[in-house]
């Protein structure tokens, strides 16, 4: 059996600004980090155009991000269990700051690659792990929910800077808005940071609810693998394909959604509203997931997830009507994003806290690489179809997979745990 041990994490109080401080700092922080990565599909067409560039060429930069993000999250995430989040999220928050105002200045795609790719997906690398991580580590009962409140900020990014960027490249030319975009993410990110006062690499779990309020399988008495214990399991690999089912539509839709709708004909501004009810609607689900996964758990969440965006994404090669755009932007911002909010908390329950940061960073490495190949897999396809009728059936394909993986996830979970009690 792979490397395990009980161990009794010590469990202290806080007040509650200060919890709720970090809470706060931490919903800012997402907000522009998923801010900066919607932004994207806002200025494909725009540089596309300048530069004529093919969908596949302008997508790969965003791959080579994903991959970068995705690669350097298990390193990063250790270094946030060894050191506490706040030393990689500032080194990382300049980075990817840094980055976005430096695409100002591209003129060819080796350019793109590296500020969009290299740089910006270095420095995002160390700003979703460490923070969502760090909240993992410090709530116990009500981690699914306090996660989703956080991710909720990241739905409100989605929300706000589709109309903002669209905005912002009207007025200023695409240039310009990716500079007022880059200080602002400087700006949040910075000043967020700041409240961030806790090593979760020895503070432990602190806990802020009430001792009755926590039930026994949720007390802080936990199973806890090393990083290298959890790769001996099987159970490591199927939720690293399982998020891999996951990353492959999400960034798939979050790339191509807007470009797909004007390709219909449809106004760009109509077109940007998509992305907004996406995020909108985002916001609404990943708060409701997460006090569903609370009830019910992580793994059953993401189950409901799976089903419901493969018939989504189904239904998405069939819509001509920009009235039916938004119907799927609704169901795909609610349920995309609630899926998303339990991913952590799945890890926590699995694995334990002792080495959260990279065994996440692993898991994660599974949605991004999924990310990464399927929106440039996409837009080949439509290079070389003309259509995204069948990029968005890969999509939906690859989401009924994911639900196979869950259902053997959880024959799995079974089995080790029977494994588990006969030692």
């Amino acid at each position: 059996m792979a490397e395990s041990k009980t161990a009794r994490s010590p469990v202290t109080k806080t007040g509650f600004f200060s919890t709720y401080a970090v809470v706060i700092a931490a919903f800012a922080i997402l907000l522009a980090y998923s801010a900066g990565r919607s932004a994207f599909g806002i200025f494909f067409n725009p540089m596309v155009s300048e530069f004529a560039w093919s969908s596949a060429l302008m997508s790969g930069a965003f791959s080579l991000s994903i991959i970068m993000d995705g690669s350097l999250g298990i390193l990063t995430g250790r270094f946030a269990d060894r050191l506490g989040p706040r030393k990689v999220l500032t080194f990382c928050g300049i980075l990817a700051g840094v980055g976005y105002i430096l695409i100002s200045l591209v003129n060819s795609s080796w350019q793109m690659y590296l500020f969009y790719g290299i740089i910006i997906g270095t420095g995002m690398a160390g700003i979703f792990v460490p923070v969502i991580t760090a909240l993992s580590k410090r709530f116990v009962a009500r981690r699914n929910t306090i996660n989703g409140i956080v991710m909720a900020g990241m739905g409100i990014g989605t929300f706000i800077v589709a109309p903002i960027a669209n905005w912002l490249i009207s007025n200023y030319q695409w240039r310009m808005a990716y500079v007022i975009i880059g200080v602002a993410f400087l700006v949040i990110v910075l000043v967020g940071i700041q409240f961030f006062t806790f090593n979760s690499a020895s503070a432990g779990q602190i806990r802020d609810d009430k001792p009755e309020a926590i039930k026994p399988s949720e007390r802080p008495e936990v199973k806890s693998y090393s990083f290298i214990g959890a790769l001996r399991t099987r159970q490591l690999w199927l939720v690293f394909a399982m998020l891999f089912c996951f990353g492959f539509p999400l960034v798939s839709i979050t790339v191509h959604i807007v470009p797909s709708v004007i390709h219909l004909n449809i106004p760009a501004a109509e077109a940007a509203n998509v992305m907004a009810v996406i995020g909108f609607t985002s916001i609404l689900g990943r708060i409701s997931f997460g006090a569903i996964a609370d009830r019910i758990g992580s793994r059953q969440t993401l189950l409901l997830g799976f089903i419901v965006i493969s018939l989504a994404v189904f239904w998405l090669i069939f819509i001509r009507d920009i009235r039916a755009f938004y119907a799927f932007a609704v169901v795909w911002g609610f349920c995309s994003s609630g899926m998303g909010t339990v991913q952590v908390p799945l890890a926590a329950e699995l694995f334990g806290l002792k080495s959260l940061g990279a065994i996440f960073g692993f898991c994660g490495l599974g949605t991004m690489i999924g990310g990464s190949v399927g929106p440039v897999i996409c837009g080949f396809i439509f290079d070389i179809t003309g259509g995204y009728s069948t990029a968005f059936a890969i999509c939906s394909g690859m989401a009924l997979a994911g639900i196979v993986l869950n259902l053997a996830l959880s024959r799995n979970r079974a089995h080790a745990a029977a494994m588990y009690e006969g030692n």
